[in-house]
């Protein structure tokens, strides 16, 4: 169980003026001794206790809850947070009395749904969203420190709000929930009051992040829209002198097409910022359907020639490959790679493409000849705004803002695949990328 019977037994005798004690001898068994009053004097010693102390400690809520068909008490909703109302809580929690307990004590102010165990939890989170986790931490299969392990781990949850229930025996393992990153804990016993004050407080700070979420997204789209129209400008009237210094016979200057790309470069950067406030809201969704990589590859490396006289070595299989993917997205991994190869490679202009396949996986490498990455910088290479060192760019290229491997990691990820990389200084380094053949299909979630 969940170690609290005997506490809740105290407790109710105690409401009943009543004492209990316990002896207990090795091998030979227990006894649990019950002392109440009798008669008239147990009559005086309960109306005395009504009037000393009110019943409103979690033992004697579940009491009630458990012989009665109406919920607990509710008390006022704290300042603030009426517009929680429609919040979605997932209850996780292995003992059934619990959670049609705390189903029953949350329902009245907010939509809430239970999950016996860690895994039906991750289950159910994947299917539909939640603004709110509450979970016991000693439970079978997946404890509550492993779930919320899984829940900030995936991008997709990492910023839910995760409220974790533990014995006061177990405070240790609320405490390890916390450092790995929980909001909020609750020991048992708890006051119903409390928990309804916690939830509120932490459903109104979700509430908030997201509404500044949307802002920042809203002023990066503001942003970005403003500063493509000059772009669009810049690129249209170079296209035009180019056309008139053709036309009168002119050699074409190199300064116009070095214009072209940098205007290029920065509507890619304008891209990329893009995207990641759409992976920071939440909003960035893949457009799957069947797409053949091979194809998406060698449009990649024609667009590297022909943007910057840049040679792409491919080594592609003679059949299409074709997996069930964005194409858009999946074309943007390989150029953003591509890019990254020829930006600190070793100026000889070559980088190799290869693309390879076994039965149920496609392998894609990207590799460059340039000085290498130190061991120290190759952890970092997939953070978000991580560049490296100037002094490792080929020269005559420009660092970027430091997204472009952040994103084929996040791209990667959802499509269900792997990203890595292997650099050796003074050789070169290697991109290599695993997808699978077919999307995954989410599980469906289980009843509570």
């Amino acid at each position: 169980g969940m170690g609290i019977g005997l506490a809740m037994t105290r407790e109710l005798i105690r409401l009943h003026q009543g004492t209990i004690q316990v002896e207990s001898a090795k091998d030979q068994g227990s006894t649990f001794i019950v002392i109440l009053p009798f008669g008239r004097e147990r009559e005086q010693a309960v109306a005395g206790a009504a009037r000393q102390t009110e019943a409103r400690s979690y033992f004697v809520e579940k009491a009630l809850h458990l012989t009665s068909d109406k919920a607990p008490s509710q008390p006022p909703l704290p300042a603030g947070g009426e517009g929680n109302r429609d919040g979605r809580i997932l209850v996780v929690e292995d003992n059934p009395d619990m959670r049609e307990y705390l189903l029953r004590l949350l329902s009245p102010r907010w939509h809430a749904e239970g999950a016996k165990d860690g895994e039906a939890a991750l289950r159910m989170v994947s299917e539909s969203p939640f603004d709110l986790v509450l979970s016991d931490v000693m439970m079978p299969r997946m404890t509550g420190i492993e779930l919320l392990r899984a829940l900030r781990k995936d991008r997709r949850t990492s910023t839910l709000p995760v409220i974790l229930l533990t014995a006061r025996v177990g405070e240790e393992g609320a405490l390890e929930g916390l450092a790995t990153g929980a909001d909020d804990y609750l020991t048992k016993p708890f006051s119903s009051k409390e928990l309804l004050a916690r939830v509120a407080a932490h459903l109104e700070l979700y509430r908030l992040r997201c509404k500044a979420a949307d802002n920042k997204e809203a002023f990066v789209g503001m942003v970005t829209h403003d500063l493509r129209g000059p772009l669009a400008a810049i690129k249209g009237y170079s296209e035009l002198v180019h056309g008139r210094l053709s036309r009168a016979g002119v050699p074409d200057d190199s300064f116009l097409a070095k214009m072209g790309r940098s205007v290029v470069r920065m509507q890619r950067l304008l891209d990329d910022l893009v995207d990641v406030t759409a992976i920071d809201s939440g909003k960035l969704k893949l457009k799957r359907g069947p797409c053949d990589l091979s194809d998406l590859c060698r449009q990649a490396a024609d667009e590297q020639e022909v943007s910057g006289d840049r040679e792409v070595e491919l080594y592609l299989p003679e059949e299409p490959v074709i997996l069930h993917g964005d194409p858009d997205r999946l074309a943007q991994v390989i150029t953003n790679l591509l890019t990254n190869a020829f930006k600190y490679g070793d100026g000889d202009g070559v980088v190799r493409l290869t693309l390879g396949t076994t039965a149920d996986e496609v392998c894609l490498e990207v590799r460059d000849h340039g000085p290498g990455i130190s061991p120290d910088q190759l952890d970092h290479v997939f953070e978000r705004f991580y560049r490296a060192p100037e002094s490792t760019l080929l020269t005559g290229s420009a660092g970027g803002l430091g997204l472009g491997l952040f994103l084929c990691r996040e791209l990667v990820e959802r499509h269900d695949g792997r990203i890595r990389a292997e650099s050796v200084l003074g050789e070169g380094s290697t991109f290599t990328i695993m997808l699978p053949r077919r999307a995954k299909v989410p599980s469906p979630a289980p009843s509570a």
